[in-house]
C-alpha cells in the first residue's frame, strides 16, 4: 500500500510530533507499505530513513506560516507527483486544513490529529478562536481520523456524526525497545 504522509516538520527536528512520525513511518515501512513522508525543512531534499522515503520541502522558518506552507505545498506536490496513493495521511490540523483537495478527488484521506490547540492556555484568545475554527473544519470533512488520546476521541465522536474515529497514542515504539 502507497501512504502519503503531509504535514510534519523536517525529521532533523527534535520534538514529539517529529518522533511520532519517525517511529509510525518505520513501523508502516516495516510491514511492507511504501510510505512517503513530506516534511518541511530549510532546503529541498529526498533522503530513506528505515526504509521510507522523505521528501524535504523548503518553507520559510517563520512559526505563523511554516505549517502552513508545509501543508499547502506537500499536498499540491503529493497529489502531482502521485495522484494513485492508497492513503493521503495529513498530520495535525493546519496541514489537515488542505485536506479538502485529495478529498474533492474522491481520494482515500486520513486525518490525525495531535492535540487541541484551542485548548492550550499559552495561545492568546484569537489564536485559540481560530484553532477552534480550523479544528472544527477539519474534524467535520475527514470521516477517518485519528486522535492521540481518549479525550479527543470521545470529543469527536460527541460533536461529530458518521466519523470512523480511532484512538491513536504516542510513545509507543514497534517493535518494543527493551
Amino acid at each position: 500500500m502507497q501512504i502519503i504522509i503531509i504535514g510534519c516538520r523536517s525529521l532533523d527536528c527534535v520534538g514529539g510530533i517529529e518522533s511520532y512520525m519517525l517511529d509510525l513511518c518505520s513501523c508502516l515501512a516495516e510491514r511492507g507499505h511504501e510510505i512517503i513522508l513530506y516534511a518541511g525543512a530549510a532546503e529541498d531534499s529526498i533522503k530513506t530513513i528505515n526504509g521510507f522515503t522523505v521528501k524535504n520541502i523548503k518553507v520559510t522558518s517563520n512559526k505563523y506560516l511554516n505549517k502552513l506552507l508545509i501543508g499547502l505545498k506537500s499536498t499540491k506536490r503529493a497529489m502531482k507527483e502521485y495522484p494513485n496513493a492508497d492513503i493521503y495521511h495529513f498530520n495535525a490540523n493546519v496541514a489537515g486544513f488542505f485536506s479538502f483537495i485529495p478529498i474533492l478527488k474522491h481520494k482515500n484521506v486520513v486525518f490525525q490529529g495531535h492535540g487541541f490547540e484551542w485548548k492550550r492556555a499559552k495561545w492568546n484568545p484569537l489564536v485559540r478562536f481560530c484553532n477552534k475554527i480550523l479544528d472544527n473544519f477539519v474534524l467535520s470533512i475527514n470521516k477517518n481520523i485519528l486522535m492521540c488520546s481518549q479525550e479527543q476521541v470521545d470529543y469527536v465522536n460527541s460533536h461529530f456524526k458518521n466519523k470512523n474515529v480511532m484512538f491513536a497514542p504516542g510513545g509507543v515504539h514497534y517493535p518494543p525497545k527493551l
